[in-house]
């Protein structure tokens, strides 16, 4: 039989493999989870692109998927893993647009509140691709902002 110090210290070195273990595991998945938003990321600035690019070309909102899928191949359209149009299933599992856009939506949107084109989780939000795809959409779309609807 073993002395109770060596069952003891068996012990505190099993125990203590279990919490290395179970560390690395946790921050295994916080860096999975990391790399994951990432790519949703670089699918959301893809898609703000697409979409801008759809409205400049069709002077007009998409209504579909179909759509956008009309926006031809462009080196432009690569970036963050993706190519467009031929990640467009995957892509559609990471953002969702709103295709039921008025020039209302448009105007009335802002980068605080915006949710014409969204990210699914994981993901990182970023205020500032809002508002320089709002710019842009606007701008192709000959629509104002708010602010500046207001002021005519």
């Amino acid at each position: 039989m073993k002395p109770v110090w060596k069952r003891s210290l068996l012990a505190v070195a099993a125990v203590a493999v279990v919490i290395v273990v179970a560390l690395l595991s946790l921050v295994w998945r916080g860096v999975q989870r990391s790399l994951d938003a990432e790519r949703t990321l670089g699918a959301y600035i893809l898609m703000s692109d697409v979409v801008v690019q759809y409205a400049e070309t069709n002077r007009a909102w998409p209504s579909s998927w179909d759509d956008l899928e009309t926006v031809p191949e462009d080196p432009r359209f690569t970036g963050g893993g993706w190519q467009w149009p031929r990640d467009s299933d995957a892509i559609r599992s990471r953002i969702a647009i709103r295709f039921d856009v008025s020039e209302q939506d448009l105007i009335q949107a802002t980068p605080e509140d915006f949710d014409l084109i969204t990210q699914r989780e994981p993901n990182f939000p970023d205020e500032d691709i809002a508002a320089n795809f709002l710019h842009h959409v606007r701008q192709h779309l000959e629509i104002p902002s708010a602010e500046s609807a207001a002021d005519e």
